[in-house]
């Protein structure tokens, strides 16, 4: 298993619970070949991303990545 650990530091907790919501959608659609977990402490937002190979794992965190940004720029708006 190939694993990526991302720990992300928002401004505030609301902005870190605003995201960690925008995420649940997503995590009730499996990738398949992958596990993640997404966890919020205050205003950090954990994601552990677990995939049986490589690639599967670089898509997985590109992914994410992009779901995140696009609700930082709706949270903008």
């Amino acid at each position: 298993m190939h694993t990526a650990d991302l720990n992300l530091q928002f401004e505030s907790s609301e902005i870190a619970r605003i995201i960690h919501a925008s995420l649940q959608p997503e995590l009730s659609k499996k990738i398949p070949q992958t596990k993640i977990t997404v966890t919020l402490s205050e205003n950090i937002l954990r994601i552990s991303i677990k995939a049986k190979t490589t690639p599967v794992l670089r898509a997985a965190i590109n992914s994410y990545s992009r779901w995140i940004q696009t609700a930082l720029n709706v949270q903008e708006i």
